[in-house]
Formats: structure tokens, C-alpha cells, sequence
């Protein structure tokens, strides 16, 4: 099933304004590239969030007039584009005029493990705020995904070289806010100031992508060794990305035990200072408590209470962790509503007692994770599709039903799909402690779960774990 382009739901854009108020109109001229007669733009103001609809002509220019009664940012989204949609920032001032052009390219960006196509724009304004717009539609800054991890002859660059790459761009930004008013420049001013201590993580996990090591690296082993994992003045954020590349690097400790009880035992042996073993094993498993409970959970959280144990989000923790038992292996799944592309109730019962195993995918239209998995679920089921004794069903939290009808009847998926009314605040949300998605669960044909939260259909394992499944859930 393939991207399709997403379409806003269209209201009338007219900021509110009391009676003594006073408006100025602003107006916007531009033209936009590959507009071949079909879509809108939509123009959303940032702060409220209204929205408007604007006209394109053949020749992909539009004109406008905006009432405003303070400066404003507002964001132009070529939603026309498809699976190219991009967006560009404008800053307006009551009664000044703005000319954009909008042109773009084609761009190959390295992620690493794959490589990804995209049309990257390029905007060119001409007015009182042009200087403004000029800084708003910069790459952002730090730009990670457009850095150089690699040099010309395929080796891993310096930490070094990274920290430049960020110091260039921090640069180009700082010159770019030159000569912008003084009310935006307040705005920006203080995202410069300083390079932020965890990006110096984004090197490791950027090389270990492309296969590189980074502690082969003098300066990012200083970085690292720089940060004191018992100093409660560290920042939670920075400890735990140090946690996480020595787990990484070191995978002969506590060997084949899964990420989070490795985690959990790291703080446990490795950190003096109880305040930060409470502190960061709470907020670990404050996170994963997202993703359900199963044997990696109920082991973790055994090996929690000796690290905490009278924080607030102990308690918290606590309180989920209470519920999440109901949802544990072999446990019977509690029933709840859905809906089907037709707008009929179903139980949930109704899909899961077929005396197979269902692998479900929780989704949802705006979701890109979830839609970078469609391939890989569209995979499983063509390899599955002649085992009678597992089924795959797509059972998405979309608020917008619309949009969900239109996304299935684009892209015609040949697996049962649904809907879940009220989404994330849906008795299943709840129940299952569903916070984000994509999210997948197994169950058995009896309707006992198996695991709420299973690998992803992209997982280089899942197919070892279905076969499993199958031969254990189904003689």
C-alpha cells in the first residue's frame, strides 16, 4: 500500500477579533512548482491554527489577502505535491506585501541504511519581511540527515569534523538573522547560543548505520568520557544517550539479556549516585510502560524496584504496571468496538476468535513509521497467504474516518481493515495502554494474547517469530 497525499480538512481562514480591535490586510503573491491543476495550498496561521484554502491558476500562481492584527507567522503547505508536499514559513506584518517564488529539486539524502529520494524547495521572497521568510525556511538547524558522515573515499569522518559541520550551520544562521526586526530576531536568537551536548550522540548512531565505529574516534571518546554518569547535574537526556552507546558498544554485557533489562542492570552495577540510578530508571521505564508488558517488562521491572521505589513517577509507574498485568501472555484480550470500511460495528472478539493467529497492525493515515511498514506487512502476507493458520489484520486509529476511507480505497489493500472510533480515547487506547502508534499485537486463535507488543514487520526477526507461533499456538 502505497503513500498517497494527505488532504487537510478545509476551514474558512479569518482570525477572531473583538469589536474595538483594529485589522490590516496583508498581501500574499506567489507561484508554486509542478502545479499541474489539481490540489490546493493551504495556508494555516501557526498560533491559532486556522485555516484557508487558496487558489492556484494554470500556471501554478496564486494571490491572496490575509487580515491580521499583530506580526504572525503563517506556514504555505503545497499539499498538491503528494508524496513531494513540503511547506514554506512566511512572517507577516499588518499592512506589508509579500511576493514568494517557489522553485525545487530533486535530492538523493543518505540515511544510512537506505537512501532517500525528495524534492527539496527552494523559496525566494520580496517584500518588508522578506529577511524573515529568508531565515523561517533555512534547513533546520542542526541539520542532521544533509551532514557528511563519510568522506570521498568512504571513510567515517571526525567527530571533529561533525562539530564543524554543526558550527557552519550554526553560523549561517546566526548571519541570516542579521537584519531581521527585533521582535522575530527575540524569537531565534537564544537557539544559537550553544551547541547542546546530546548531539554529539547523533555521530555515534549516524556512523553505526553505516557500519562504522565510532569509539575508533579520539575526540568522540573524550566527549564521551567527558560526561559523569553520577553527577546529578547531568541532564537525563545526556546520561541516558551515554547508557545506551556503552550497552551498544559493549554487547558482551549481560549478554542475550533484552535492551530494557540490560539497561536496568547497568544502573544498577555501573552508578553510585542513587539520586540518578531513581531519576533515570524512572524515566526509562515511565517510556517503555508505552509498549505494554511481556516477559521483557515484567523481568525489568523487578530489577526497577531495586533502583526506585518512592519518586512520584514511581507511583505512577506503579499504577500502570498493575493494569498492564491483565494484559500479560495467555491472558484472554478484554473486547471493544470497531468499525469497518462500510461504517458496521464489530467486536473485537469477532476478529481474533477464528482459531488463528492474528498478527494486527494499529496505524493511523498521518503515521509516517506506520507507512513505512506497509511494505514490509504486505510482504508477510504474501509469504503467509497460503498458511491458513495466521491472519493479518490493519486496524487503524485515524480521527479522521474520512481520510482513513479514502487512504483504503486509494491504495485497495487485500487484508481486512478497520477502524477504532474515538481513537486514543477509545476503550481499547485505555485498556491497552495504547499512548502512540505503530504499534502490533498477536494473539491466538482463541483470542488469548500473545505479545501487545510484538516486532514490527520490518524486524530481520519477525518471520523466526510468526513460524514459532504457528507451530506452538497451532497444532
Amino acid at each position: 500500500m502505497k503513500r498517497r497525499s494527505i488532504f487537510v480538512s478545509l476551514l474558512v481562514f479569518l482570525l477572531s477579533i473583538d469589536a474595538f480591535a483594529t485589522s490590516e490586510t496583508v498581501k500574499i503573491i506567489g507561484q508554486v512548482p509542478r502545479y499541474t491543476n489539481k490540489g490546493h495550498l493551504i495556508l494555516v496561521e501557526e498560533k491559532t491554527h486556522l485555516h484557508d484554502t487558496l487558489m492556484v491558476d494554470n500556471n501554478g500562481r496564486f494571490e491572496c489577502d490575509i487580515m491580521i492584527q499583530e506580526p504572525t507567522t503563517v506556514t504555505l503547505f503545497l499539499e498538491y505535491l503528494g508524496e513531494d508536499s513540503g511547506n514554506v514559513r512566511c512572517f507577516l506584518r499588518p499592512n506589508c506585501s509579500l511576493e514568494i517564488k517557489i522553485t525545487g529539486i530533486d535530492e538523493i539524502i543518505d540515511l544510512g541504511e537506505r537512501k532517500l529520494k525528495v524534492f527539496r524547495l527552494n523559496c525566494f521572497f520580496k517584500g518588508e519581511t522578506s529577511k524573515e521568510c529568508t531565515f523561517l525556511n533555512l534547513p533546520p538547524f542542526p541539520d542532521f540527515v544533509r551532514y557528511k558522515y563519510a568522506d570521498s573515499q568512504g571513510k567515517a569522518v571526525s567527530y571533529q569534523d561533525f562539530i564543524q559541520q554543526i558550527s557552519k550551520q550554526q553560523a549561517n544562521h546566526r548571519k541570516a538573522l542579521k537584519g531581521t526586526c527585533e521582535e522575530f530576531s527575540c524569537l531565534y536568537e537564544n537557539d544559537f547560543k550553544k551547541l547542546r551536548p546530546e548531539w554529539g550522540f547523533v555521530y555515534a548512531w549516524q556512523l553505526f548505520k553505516r557500519g562504522f565505529d565510532p569509539g575508533l574516534d579520539p575526540g568522540f571518546n573524550r566527549f564521551v568520557n567527558s560526561i559523569d554518569l553520577n553527577n546529578s547535574q547531568v541532564e537525563s537526556v545526556i546520561a541516558d544517550y551515554k547508557i545506551r552507546y556503552i550497552l551498544k558498544q559493549s554487547s558482551t554485557l549481560y549478554q542475550d539479556e533484552p535492551e530494557l533489562v540490560r539497561y536496568m542492570r547497568y544502573l544498577r552495577d555501573s552508578l553510585e549516585s542513587k539520586e540518578m540510578r531513581e531519576r533515570l530508571s524512572d524515566e526509562k521505564m515511565k517510556t517503555n510502560m508505552i509498549s505494554g508488558i511481556g516477559e521483557t517488562l515484567d523481568k525489568a521491572w523487578h530489577l526497577y524496584t531495586q533502583l526506585s521505589g518512592k519518586s512520584e513517577i514511581f507511583k505512577q509507574n506503579k499504577k500502570i504496571y498493575e493494569t498492564l498485568l491483565s494484559l500479560k501472555k495467555g491472558v484472554k484480550a478484554g473486547d471493544f468496538e470497531i468499525q469497518d470500511i462500510d461504517g458496521n460495528s464489530i467486536r473485537f472478539h469477532d476478529i481474533i476468535n477464528k482459531g488463528k493467529i492474528t498478527y494486527i497492525d494499529f496505524w493511523a493515515t498521518w503515521c509516517a513509521p506506520c507507512c513505512a511498514e506497509i511494505p514490509h506487512l504486505e510482504r508477510l502476507i504474501k509469504k503467509y497467504k497460503d498458511v491458513p493458520t495466521i491472519q493479518f489484520v490493519s486496524i487503524s486509529l485515524d480521527k479522521d474516518i474520512q481520510k482513513w476511507k479514502k487512504r483504503i480505497a486509494d491504495d485497495k489493500p487485500e487484508w481486512e481493515q478497520y477502524i477504532i472510533p474515538n481513537n486514543f480515547n477509545s476503550v481499547f487506547a485505555k485498556e491497552y495502554n495504547v499512548r502512540a502508534v505503530p504499534r502490533f499485537m498477536t494473539f491466538d486463535g482463541e483470542g488469548r494474547i500473545i505479545n501487545i507488543n510484538e516486532e514490527r514487520p520490518s524486524a530481520e526477526n519477525i518471520e523466526e517469530i510468526l513460524n514459532g507461533y504457528i507451530e506452538n499456538y497451532c497444532k
